[in-house]
């Protein structure tokens, strides 16, 4: 292994680089804010027109003509509660982890989180533990999983001079590694920034329903004025008959049931897709997946968390109970120093269980052997 000098960033370093912002601080706000996604559905061309007549209707108490006023507000919530859903499944799209990363700043080891960490910060990185930031390997070697990032499960083996990408994780071995980018720089947040961007629309549909909301527009408020002075004027009826009168006409020139088809049809989809697990951003975008005559597949690894779970036990002996077979990992796991995926995963499920065991002779766990082992004492 290469000699290099361990001491890492100083403090007064370390705060110089905070005041420039070298930090590895980063949060993104690229997709859509809860006050646009609202706006868009809300205030329309085509909104107003209704709203308009709705508060006519309103001020002369024609209460039972407000009818129509439902299907703008069923057409607007479900855009809102559409979008909303996809905006809180983006918020939490995430390759990085919060774990805690080991630093050497004056020669001393100390434990930070990933944000804290700033320009030429000397990490040690460990088997099992994720790469917070872009570095380049100053001494050691490791084996880097970087199926997250690029998909190929193969290891890929990281020397001195090496760069390690940020959000891969280290599978084996043990590294000193100095970070070379942080923050917005780093290759795991620029692919975020980009599955979370929202691309715009491309709806043949919404193109059209803007138009012809754009054309009644034009023509409603004279045309409806009108209708309203004649009724008023020429046929003497009361206000409310006047108001009620010309409101009927309007509504017949604006096109609520194709919205309303449309919206209805498009929640259906959005809805029979949200139930196959699949994220759709905008109900329009409905619309461009049905054009899709070509689907390119790659193998899963680029937005996965890459962790291990214990999902369930399963005891191939009836010797054991389950409960005894916990308290067996726990036990295991307590006295055990491996820190691969596996042993993290047990560790967290059934690591804190309390039990009367002690052990010697412990084998660490080997990817070459494919096993560990440890003697307890009043079980073998």
């Amino acid at each position: 292994m290469e000699t290099i000098d361990l001491k890492g960033l100083s403090l007064s370093e370390v705060r110089k680089k905070m005041d420039r912002g070298q930090t590895n601080d980063f949060t993104t706000n690229t997709n859509t804010s809860t006050w646009q996604i609202i706006k868009r559905n809300v205030f329309t061309l085509f909104n107003t027109l209704n709203f308009v007549i709705a508060v006519a209707l309103a001020a002369v108490q024609a209460w039972s003509n407000m009818i129509f006023f439902a299907v703008i507000c069923f057409n607007a919530i479900t855009g809102i509660m559409t979008e909303m859903r996809a905006k809180r499944m983006i918020d939490k799209l995430n390759l990085m982890s919060r774990e805690l990363v080991t630093v050497i700043r004056d020669g001393e080891k100390d434990a930070i989180p990933p944000e804290k960490l700033v320009l030429g910060d000397l990490m040690l990185l460990s088997s099992g533990e994720q790469i917070p930031s872009d570095a380049e390997v100053m001494s050691g070697i490791a084996e880097a999983n970087e199926a997250m990032l690029t998909g190929e499960s193969d290891l890929v083996l990281k020397e001195v001079g090496d760069e390690l990408l940020s959000g891969s994780y280290i599978a084996s071995g043990q590294v000193y590694a100095r970070v070379k980018r942080v923050g917005a720089n780093n290759y795991a947040n620029k692919l975020m920034m980009e599955a979370k961007t929202l691309k715009p629309i491309n709806s043949r549909i919404l193109y059209n329903l803007a138009k012809i909301s754009s054309f009644t527009g034009k023509i409603i408020i004279p045309f409806g004025l009108a209708l309203f002075f004649e009724a008023l004027l020429i046929k003497m009826l009361p206000i409310k008959d006047s108001v009620v009168n010309s409101s009927t006409a309007l509504l017949g020139m604006l096109p609520k049931g194709i919205a309303l088809l449309t919206v209805t049809s498009l929640l259906t989809a959005v809805i029979k897709l949200g139930m196959r697990k699949v994220l759709v951003q905008e109900m329009y975008s409905v619309e461009t997946l049905a054009r899709v005559d070509t689907l390119c597949l790659d193998k899963t690894g680029t937005i996965t968390q890459g962790k291990m779970t214990v999902e369930a036990l399963h005891s191939l002996s009836d010797h054991f109970s389950e409960q005894t077979i916990q308290v067996i990992l726990s036990a295991y796991m307590q006295y055990s120093e491996d820190t691969n995926p596996t042993a993290q995963a047990i560790r967290k499920a059934y690591g804190e269980l309390e039990h009367a065991y002690t052990a010697e002779n412990i084998i660490p766990f080997s990817s070459d052997r494919k096993w560990g082992a440890m003697h307890l004492s009043n079980l073998g």
